[in-house]
């Protein structure tokens, strides 16, 4: 058999998925192991269920990594002429001379480039152990094309997985209140006055509940429940008497005479000598005799 297959086996490696452990099962088709399906002793397993959001959800950082690792990107064509090269070499052909393998290859990459390298090794594999013959491009794609959708769903919900958590990160924009109208401020100064009521006829204050009560009537436009009526006391001015006035102080002759002997100490100090002798003659003047206080209280007619 002659083909224009020329590179080495080796190409077909390719660099492994690199998602975590954790990461991958949050991803992954979630599988209910026995399922209920109607009939009387009948099970079957493996059952794919709904996928639903992880209760801890990941770093914002680690679900955008692993959306580009999950991102398909299309097979380069050295690779995919290695694998083409291995599943031609281990199958037969029916007319092998009159293959034009160049075009082939062209051919088959166009149908399944879109297969992301790392799933083709398993597959060249899985392709070589299950056909005998050389397969058509539309029976490779039937046994690859389960875990290429696998791998789109992963990615869909990586995608979800990202939203919640900038959804979580970003705080809910706060709808603006609309202001009251006149009934709704009526229903709640009416819901505030029957609490009122409610609690201070609990802790004994029946004056207190009995006002609420009258407010609460006259905003409902009806009358006083006969209790309110009973138990309401108006508050009566009390009348407190003002007290005495004070007697104002009275200056008296000994008040002046220390008031001059501490002018005339001030002026001394300044150099005054003269005005502050002339003071002092005068504190003498006016210097109060033994027992009398220096100031009195003032007469009031």
């Amino acid at each position: 058999m002659q083909t224009d297959l020329t590179v080495q086996d080796t190409d077909l490696a390719a660099q492994p998925l690199r998602l975590s452990e954790s990461m991958r099962r949050s991803l992954a088709d979630p599988f209910d192991l026995f399922t209920d399906t109607g009939k009387r002793g009948e099970d079957v397993p493996g059952t794919r269920s709904e996928w639903r959001l992880p209760d801890k959800l990941p770093e914002e950082r680690e679900i955008k990594a692993a959306i580009a690792e999950l991102k398909t990107r299309d097979v380069e064509l050295g690779m995919f002429k290695a694998a083409l090269k291995m599943i031609a070499y281990a199958t037969r052909h029916k007319d092998e001379k009159a293959i034009d393998w160049k075009y082939r290859t062209r051919v088959y990459y166009l149908v399944l480039k879109d297969v992301p390298a790392d799933m083709w090794k398993d597959l060249t594999m899985q392709v070589i152990r299950s056909c005998g013959w050389f397969p058509a491009a539309a029976e490779i794609d039937r046994l690859v094309r389960p875990y290429v959708e696998q791998r789109l769903r992963m990615l869909e919900r990586a995608r979800r997985i990202l939203a919640a958590v900038k959804a979580r990160a970003t705080p809910a924009a706060v709808a603006p209140t609309r202001p009251m109208t006149a009934d709704e401020q009526r229903w709640a100064s009416g819901e505030r006055l029957r609490s009122s009521i409610e609690i201070f006829t609990k802790r004994g204050m029946p004056d207190r509940a009995a006002n609420a009560e009258r407010t609460l009537a006259a905003l409902e436009q009806r009358d006083v429940e006969p209790w309110a009526k009973a138990a309401f006391k108006p508050k009566t001015a009390t009348m407190v008497a003002p007290p005495p006035p004070v007697a104002p102080l009275k200056s008296s002759p000994a008040s002046e005479a220390a008031l001059k002997r501490s002018l005339a100490r001030s002026h001394r100090t300044n150099g005054g000598s003269a005005y502050a002798d002339k003071l002092d003659a005068e504190a003498d003047a006016l210097a109060p005799r033994p027992g009398e206080p220096i100031f009195e209280p003032a007469q009031h007619g």
